[in-house]
């Protein structure tokens, strides 16, 4: 039988072991640096982690192994990343210093961060709410380079600000190893930029990139190869007035000096009808008189003669309002079921019927909307894949128009974009839109649409 002395002594060790094993409270569910709660490493493309958060001060940490001289981004806003509440990233180093934070890169409180290794070691990466509501998230990651030393960070810029024209601009400088430039322009609602160093005096001594901004720092479409040489080219369409901030680099610590070419496009309509009546770019013309007007317009109202085809996997492009898990996207569209209610890899494209473009047809506009992991290009990484070309060979072959910028960028959005088509003025040609899904995995909400297509002249 068991002293009484004993039994206080077993009586105190249940005590200390259930204080110790008691699950944490709300408040502890947060690591602290240098604990986390997972390890990840960092690649050129994107790679992703997903997680969730729970109550209110829930967080996670992420160890990224880096690289001294190295640059890294954690996004929730592009490369498959996402989140279902308004995010939260804050970056500290090897000894938990606070090295870069953000809150909202990008449309619904998603974040984006951007940071360099100074030195080889660890990077820890927190995720929150900036809200007491938590949910699932994806968190995309890569590495993005040479670490940009003494480069200026938008809203801050080194030139500017700047409104394009219709005619060629162009503004040098130099860079030196590992810097960059970041240039500011006043851009007009309903018009397409385009931003070179392939055209229009354009021109660079180094292998460049360029990336762009949005008025609230968001990213925008970006490119490193686009002509020979190395050299990048992005273009755009603005649908609201707005700032663009345009960021130059040399890719891995490319140096030298570089010109920058710049200018608008033609108007866009709008509605792309050219039966408004309105004097668009006060040039005294209307209608289709009016130089700058929208002379083909697909609104897939009514869209026969459009014609689908397997590129190795499934094809279930069709028109329709409603998606397959019964999504009202907002108007009557072409869009692929994908993955998601056939079951089988997406991996397809669809050709338009052929239109015969005008002499002086300089862009086209197209909008674009997707609910997937918002991917490049066909064989640019990641999932949901998606590529613009135009053929001239009825489909069989094509000339991709978006060089590897996203289609879509923010999941449930209409988004227009922009594209050069001047090479291709007085010819019959065929739109052609291709897309891959890469696996044959994904929710029930996963699409990608296709509407308004607009081919404007200068």
């Amino acid at each position: 039988m068991s002293s009484p002395r004993s039994i206080r002594s077993l009586v105190l060790i249940a005590s200390i072991l259930v204080a110790v094993l008691a699950p944490a409270t709300s408040s502890a569910l947060c690591r602290n640096c240098p604990q986390m709660d997972a390890i990840i490493t960092p690649a050129q493309l994107y790679r992703t982690v997903a997680g969730s958060l729970g109550v209110s001060g829930d967080c996670r940490i992420y160890r990224m192994t880096v690289t001294g001289g190295r640059s890294y981004r954690a996004t929730f806003c592009e490369g498959g990343g996402s989140a279902a509440f308004d995010t939260m990233l804050e970056v500290k180093g090897t000894s938990c210093n606070v090295i870069a934070s953000n809150a909202d890169a990008c449309a619904g409180g998603k974040s984006q961060v951007d940071f360099s290794a100074s030195a080889s070691g660890y990077a820890y990466i927190k995720v929150s709410s900036q809200t007491a509501a938590g949910g699932s998230f994806v968190m995309a990651y890569r590495e993005t380079g040479v670490a940009q030393v003494g480069c200026t960070r938008c809203p801050s810029y080194d030139y500017g600000v700047f409104t394009p024209t219709a005619s060629w601009q162009t503004h040098s400088s130099t860079l030196s190893a590992g810097s960059c430039r970041i240039y500011k322009f006043a851009l007009q609602v309903g018009l397409g930029y385009t931003f070179s160093f392939c055209q229009g005096g354009g021109t660079a001594s180094f292998d460049t990139n360029i990336e762009t901004f949005y008025n609230t720092c968001g990213a925008g479409p970006s490119n490193d190869d686009s002509c020979a040489g190395g050299l990048s080219e992005v273009s755009l369409y603005s649908n609201s007035g707005q700032y663009l901030y345009v960021r130059v680099s040399g890719s891995n610590g490319g140096s030298g000096s570089y010109t920058l070419a710049y200018r608008s496009g033609a108007e866009s309509v709008g509605s792309g009808t050219c039966t408004d009546g309105l004097d668009n770019d006060a040039d005294t013309l209307t209608d289709c008189a009016d130089s700058g007007c929208s002379f083909y317009y697909q609104p897939f109202n009514n869209s026969p003669g459009w014609n689908q085809y397997s590129l190795g996997g499934g094809v279930s492009w069709a028109f329709g309002r409603i998606t397959c898990n019964g999504e009202d996207i907002g108007s009557n569209a072409l869009q692929t079921r994908s993955n998601a209610c056939t079951g089988v890899r997406e991996w397809s494209k669809v050709v338009s019927p052929p239109v015969t473009l005008l002499p002086n047809a300089t862009y086209l506009v197209v909008d674009f909307r997707s609910n997937d992991e918002l991917g490049v290009c066909l064989g640019g990484g990641g999932f949901d894949q998606k590529d613009m070309g135009i053929s001239i060979d009825g489909g069989a072959t094509w000339t991709v128009l978006n060089n590897c910028y996203q289609l879509s960028t923010v999941d449930s959005v209409w988004e227009s974009l922009f594209f050069d088509i001047s090479a291709f003025a007085g010819q019959t040609v065929n739109f052609v839109f291709a897309y891959d899904t890469v696996d044959a995995i994904g929710p029930a909400d996963f699409y990608f649409a296709i509407d308004n297509i607009r081919a404007c002249e200068q």
